[in-house]
């Protein structure tokens, strides 16, 4: 799933591979709420779907192999056979994809004003990173697990992200320790984090995710951390880094970080919907 999402990139899939790895082993416990096929022409994997027990679906699907994409669908759709509605974000981009969705009877679904969108960033004039008083930066550690998880577990309360899972995460690849980064607070606590996926052969780098400690907010740590990770793809050789975020007035701190620090709006994505007559 990983590779396909890599030789398409960067279209016909919202994500990076390590987003991939950070939505399989963020949390722990969950292999029976969702199911995943691959299709495969050879040793080439040419498309994958994702479908979860609520009716997400989450596909990729090569264009070369237009005919995929409705097969991809109905299985994802009979996957879990009791679902009444099933959902597919897609990239704006994926001009193959919408189309297929619109054959199989998915339309476009009203996301009440939500706007997920992909930002990107060359890597070009960046900011040296600077936090507060007290707080120093550093790459992540074995042994930082526990202090990274509560900071998530504040960021974003109420989470499933456990000590054992981020191990997990930090054990998948592409996960680098180098590209992890964190803000350290004086007693040893952690104010904030990013986890930066880098793939050599697209040579982009992703934020997914970043997390600043509910009591430590605006302070200017999110950029801190955020912006040392930038500095590490690059010198790792990245020629692009991206994330994926809310860009709504609904929600408009994580954009707004982004934007201060030189990402700009490159796509953003659409969702389908399709729902099954009751019996």
């Amino acid at each position: 799933m990983q590779f396909l999402v890599r030789r398409l990139w960067p279209h016909s899939y919202q994500g990076h591979a390590g987003n991939l790895a950070w939505s399989r082993f963020q949390h722990t416990g969950r292999e029976g709420e969702w199911r995943t096929s691959l299709w495969a022409d050879g040793d080439t994997v040419a498309a994958w779907a994702w479908t979860y027990d609520d009716g997400t679906i989450e596909i990729c699907t090569d264009p070369a192999y237009p005919e995929l994409a409705a097969e991809v669908l109905a299985w994802s759709q009979a996957a879990w056979p009791g679902v009444q509605r099933h959902s597919v974000e897609i990239l704006q981009s994926a001009g193959h994809l919408s189309a297929a969705l619109l054959t199989a009877g998915f339309t476009p679904a009203d996301t009440s004003g939500i706007v997920m969108a992909r930002l990107h960033h060359n890597l070009e004039n960046l900011a040296d990173p600077v936090v507060p008083g007290g707080f120093t930066l550093r790459h992540a550690q074995p042994g930082d697990e526990g202090r990274w998880a509560a900071v998530h577990q504040s960021a974003f309360a109420p989470s499933r992200v456990t000590e054992e899972s981020i191990g997990n995460v930090w054990s998948a690849w592409p996960f680098e320790h180098r590209f992890a980064w964190l803000a350290e607070a004086p007693d040893g606590s952690f104010g904030a984090y990013v986890i930066g996926w880098y793939d050599e052969v697209s040579r982009v780098g992703e934020f997914e995710p970043v997390g600043v400690r509910e009591d430590l907010q605006r302070q200017g740590l999110g950029r801190a951390v955020c912006l040392a990770a930038l500095h590490a793809f690059r010198a790792a050789g990245a020629e692009h880094a991206v994330v994926y975020c809310r860009a709504d007035d609904g929600y408009p701190a994580p954009a707004a970080l982004y934007t201060a620090i030189g990402f700009e709006e490159y796509d953003r994505t659409e969702t389908y919907e399709n729902r099954r007559l009751a019996d």
